[in-house]
């Protein structure tokens, strides 16, 4: 039983980082994207108003994607709790980079949280 919770953690985990991988990229894209309407614009020499409409568009894009990534990374912390469930708290995966303490609270809960305060 153990080894079949193994497996099935082995067989998440790369669709897991895949995932926020693909995200990431995309985030980067979106924000090339709007730089280079921004930069051509400014070296067409036209006004600030052209293309405004696209500029939104793609900022919107942008916040899309930043809440996709603020979804799956609530979902790894899901999938960690998880794990701690089926007995395989103490199995590592992934790629060995740093993560922080699991305080996952973000920017605009602590914002928030301020706010009320």
């Amino acid at each position: 039983m153990l080894a079949q919770r193994r497996a099935a953690l082995d067989a998440v985990a790369p669709e897991l980082f895949a995932m926020e991988s693909a995200i990431d990229a995309a985030l980067l894209q979106s924000a090339r994207l709007s730089a280079s309407l921004i930069d051509q614009r400014i070296k067409a020499g036209l006004s600030a108003v052209v293309g405004q409409d696209a500029l939104e568009r793609s900022g919107a894009t942008f916040s899309t994607l930043l809440a996709a990534r603020r979804e799956i990374v609530a979902t790894h912390a899901e999938l960690g709790n998880l794990k701690k469930q089926i007995g395989l708290g103490a199995v590592m995966t992934g790629n060995g980079g740093d993560k922080p303490d699991s305080d996952t609270t973000t920017s605009a809960d602590r914002a928030a949280i301020r706010a009320v305060a």
